[in-house]
């Protein structure tokens, strides 16, 4: 059993290390520039071309690749918000510990009460949870408890309540496909 856990360990390296790459590669060729989105209209041309010296964006893809991937590795770092300059693991951190905490009960619940209506309902929610964007969803939660309620503030993190919308919209989907698993 040892020799197993410890091959299917060894198999995610390679695995991660491909998704790592893949994602940074579609952001590199993303359209859309950060420091001029972090700098905002007014900013001038050097002050643009300042930043993305700063940042590392005029390094060529190699480079810019080696250097995330040494930051992920050597630093376990994930990096900073381009706008807050936070971390992003606490995002992150919060997300997955919020889809554990309620998609594993759920889908334990599920499979307890197994083609039962709760069971019925939980699993639509989880299909409509996984098959929902996070993006769209995340607005969608803007709207509704930022700008309509007031309940909550739409963007900023000068405290925990900045980082509950964030971390609801992430971890949504994940609670999904978690209790999915599970059940």
């Amino acid at each position: 059993m040892g020799k197993y856990v410890l091959k299917r360990i060894l198999l995610m390296i390679p695995i991660l290390l491909g998704v790592a790459i893949l994602i940074f590669t579609m952001m590199y060729f993303c359209p859309g520039d950060p420091c001029e989105i972090i700098l905002g209209a007014s900013a001038t041309e050097m002050q643009v071309e300042a930043l993305r010296d700063q940042l590392g964006l005029n390094d060529p893809y190699l480079v810019r690749l080696f250097n995330f991937l040494k930051e992920i590795i050597v630093n376990r770092s994930f990096g900073n918000s381009y706008i807050q300059g936070t971390s992003v693991v606490t995002l992150a951190a919060g997300s997955i510990l919020l889809s554990t905490l309620i998609g594993i009960p759920l889908g334990i619940s599920a499979a307890i009460h197994a083609n039962g209506a709760g069971d019925r309902i939980s699993m639509f929610v989880s299909m409509i949870g996984v098959s929902m964007p996070n993006f769209w969803l995340a607005l969608m939660l803007v709207l509704l408890f930022a700008l309509k309620l007031h309940w909550l503030p739409s963007s900023g993190d000068k405290g925990a309540k900045y980082y509950i919308l964030p971390i609801v919209a992430n971890a949504l989907g994940g609670i999904a496909g978690i209790a999915r698993l599970t059940r």
